[in-house]
């Protein structure tokens, strides 16, 4: 009896060894520190506001977290992220970067040539309105990277593809506003696999978005297309009717996907020159400057 009972004592231990051991890479938490964000192309009115400020967006700019990108009519902007990442942004296109964390990584990286992130990163970008075309390399998830674009409609969770989401007024030209009118919201995937959450958003930045809504599956070829009634208050804060279920993904038809074929051709052109060097970890110390030796202007005994 005590024999066994120390058996399933050490098999218990070994497992829960094995267990730590499993789950330990992907629970510790992404550090941050050298995450980058640039603007590589801007074509026509870019602005950006962070902490109430506004300013104009140039090519090559440095663009924060919390940074509420707006595009202006007839405009765009090509943002590149430090794991990889690309978004081009269309016309009358507002997208908020709420989050963007990846941990250093050790040598300089070109965006051109990447299969896969350089790091762990965890990022949370919220578009309220227009359109975005983006394209994320492989991520860590087992590690615990996340790459999460929220709208008034849902969540869509990348997992490493080409996707484009639109979100606007099925009438040409109009604005959100205080009267609820017919908005379209369709998410498409050129290639790889995106998982949509239909609902409002909830948690902070970085949680689990749409918690407890099924996931819908968006892979290689497909789209979602929902239908839904939107107003938005003064705040900013949107409200939504007669939001149906998001249907299982579908087909895209020939003319989507040329024209994400296009847009994926222009993220590549936009990022052949990106490169991201490599930012050191916090505390790490370098190494005493070489002090070489003063040159003698006196001779030593025994020297004429």
């Amino acid at each position: 009896m005590h024999n066994r009972f120390l058996s399933w004592l050490f098999l218990g231990a070994a497992f829960a060894l094995i267990s730590l051991r499993a789950q330990s890479p992907g629970t510790s938490p992404i550090a941050g520190g050298a995450e980058r964000v640039l603007a590589a192309r801007v074509a026509g009115t870019v602005q950006m506001t962070v902490n109430g400020q506004t300013t104009a967006v140039k090519a090559d700019d440095r663009v924060p977290q919390t940074a509420k990108i707006i595009t202006g009519k007839d405009s765009s902007i090509v943002l590149v992220f430090s794991n990889g990442a690309t978004t081009q942004l269309g016309s009358d296109t507002e997208l908020i970067i709420e989050e963007f964390l990846q941990d250093p990584f050790a040598n300089t990286v070109r965006v051109a040539e990447m299969a896969e992130e350089p790091s762990r990163s965890r990022t949370r970008l919220a578009l309220n309105r227009g359109e975005l075309v983006g394209n994320v390399k492989k991520l860590k998830h087992a590690e615990g990277s996340t790459y999460t674009i929220v709208t008034p409609v849902g969540a869509a969770g990348i997992r490493g593809t080409t996707f484009r989401i639109v979100f606007r007024p099925i009438a040409a030209g109009q604005a959100f506003g205080a009267i609820p009118q017919p908005v379209e919201f369709s998410l498409t995937t050129l290639e790889g696999d995106v998982r949509f959450q239909q609902g409002p958003p909830t948690g902070p930045a970085g949680a689990g978005a749409f918690a407890g809504s099924p996931e819908v599956p968006v892979r290689t070829g497909q789209e979602i297309v929902l239908n839904v009634t939107v107003s938005r208050n003064a705040g900013g804060q949107f409200s939504m009717a007669n939001v149906p279920r998001a249907p299982s993904a579908v087909a895209m038809g020939q003319v989507t996907a040329g024209q994400m074929a296009q847009a994926a051709q222009r993220l590549i052109s936009a990022t052949t020159d990106t490169a991201f060097a490599p930012t050191p970890s916090a505390g790490a110390i370098s190494p005493p400057p070489r002090i070489q030796p003063a040159p003698r202007t006196t001779p030593l005994s025994g020297e004429r």
